[in-house]
């Protein structure tokens, strides 16, 4: 009886030790992880710290990603590079591809990258650990990027850092924070929109827990919060990879003339 009720009382804490040892994450450079499973994250979150932790999503290839060619990340990086190769200015091509992305967004199809991924993030706001969204999306796809979101069973908002809507105007391009997204804007260091964002709201986490698709965005927050002393668990998240070879120019024409 003494076993079984050590075992009841210590349920969260065995099963944190439990995946911290079954969970085999591929090491990158810098002490940059890599997995292709959202459930290999909870591992990282200490149950005797959950007040001192704030894990932090990307939203495209990371939480959602496009059914179709058209309006996925490959193809905005497919025009971003075409229009660059034409001459066309690094900061006009990112205009340019963020209205051609807006122009599309509400009416594609999307799905999960990963079939877990409303589990994960509820279980994790189940334990009271504050979770949010970091997006280089810009804060005019709010409404659009809370009803993707909501399609796939996600709450980002549940467990939040902050309740209310915030615009960081110290930037290159104004940020704006609403609903647990920060909207970075492609223009803007996603670093940088982030510190921000802890010191006008005045968030001291000892850990921060951070999952994105894009490595040099995983590696800049992470030497960002090393300079603040505040320790960062930084995830390369491979779930889209495949999804993302599979990109083909040619179909996302042919979609785009059927839009």
């Amino acid at each position: 009886m003494a076993v079984e009720t050590f075992i009841e009382e210590n349920s969260m804490k065995i099963r944190w030790i439990f995946l911290s040892l079954i969970s085999i994450p591929i090491f990158l450079s810098a002490g940059i992880l890599e997995i292709e499973h959202l459930c290999d994250i909870e591992c990282y979150i200490d149950p005797c710290h959950r007040a001192e932790t704030l894990v932090v999503f990307d939203i495209d290839n990371t939480l959602l990603e496009a059914v179709e060619h058209l309006g996925s990340i490959a193809w905005g990086d497919f025009v971003a590079r075409d229009l660059e190769s034409k001459g066309i200015s690094k900061e006009e091509t990112q205009e340019a591809v963020s209205v051609l992305w807006r122009a599309v967004q509400p009416y594609i199809k999307i799905k999960a990258v990963d079939n877990e991924t409303s589990k994960v993030i509820h279980d994790i706001q189940a334990q009271k650990v504050g979770v949010m969204c970091l997006t280089a999306r810009m804060p005019q796809e709010l409404s659009c990027t809370l009803k993707q979101l909501y399609s796939i069973g996600v709450n980002i908002n549940a467990t939040s850092p902050v309740v209310e809507s915030k615009e960081l105007v110290t930037l290159n391009r104004k940020a704006y924070y609403s609903d647990g997204i920060l909207f970075a804007t492609p223009l803007n260091k996603k670093s940088e929109v982030f510190i921000a964002f802890l010191k006008k709201n005045k968030l001291f986490y000892k850990r921060v827990v951070f999952v994105d698709d894009k490595l040099n965005h995983v590696q800049d927050l992470k030497e960002a919060l090393d300079r603040e002393g505040i320790d960062c668990v930084a995830i390369r998240f491979a779930g889209a990879d495949k999804h993302v070879k599979q990109f083909d120019p040619i179909i996302a024409e042919l979609e785009w003339k059927r839009f």
